[in-house]
């Protein structure tokens, strides 16, 4: 049976073939620097990210829960997340994929942050909303 899942528009099967072809350079790595793991985050969010490589990065993809956000293509590597639509306490998943010059692809840790909600909190506070 072929594969048919999509990454990023792309088939799983070509991402994989693209990162066999590219090799692992084990001194590659990415990482989110902010927010934190298990931050609570509200409003407009700044994701932040740091690559540690020998090679420049091309360019950063950043997630939310599995699907693309945003491509930063230029230093320094961050995206502006808006939480404001978002229930209060979900809790989501960031990752980051880094590309590099020479053709290396590096994947963050993923963190997971609670959306904290301002006006929830008016709820709770004063029985309804402002």
């Amino acid at each position: 049976m072929p594969v048919r899942e999509k990454y990023c528009g792309v088939s799983l099967l070509s991402l994989l073939l693209l990162i066999a072809s590219t090799g692992c350079d084990k001194n590659a790595l990415i990482e989110i620097t902010r927010p934190g793991d298990n931050a609570l985050v509200n409003g407009l969010v700044e994701i932040n990210t740091q690559s540690v490589s020998s090679s420049p990065l091309d360019s950063v993809q950043f997630h939310i829960d599995g699907e693309l956000l945003n491509t930063s293509l230029s230093y320094p590597n961050t995206c502006i997340w808006d939480t404001r639509a978002l229930s209060h306490a979900s809790v989501h998943d960031i990752s980051a994929i880094g590309f590099y010059a020479n053709g290396i692809i590096a994947e963050s840790d993923m963190i997971s942050v609670t959306v904290y909600s301002n006006r929830t909190v008016l709820v709770e506070v004063f029985g309804e909303y402002a």
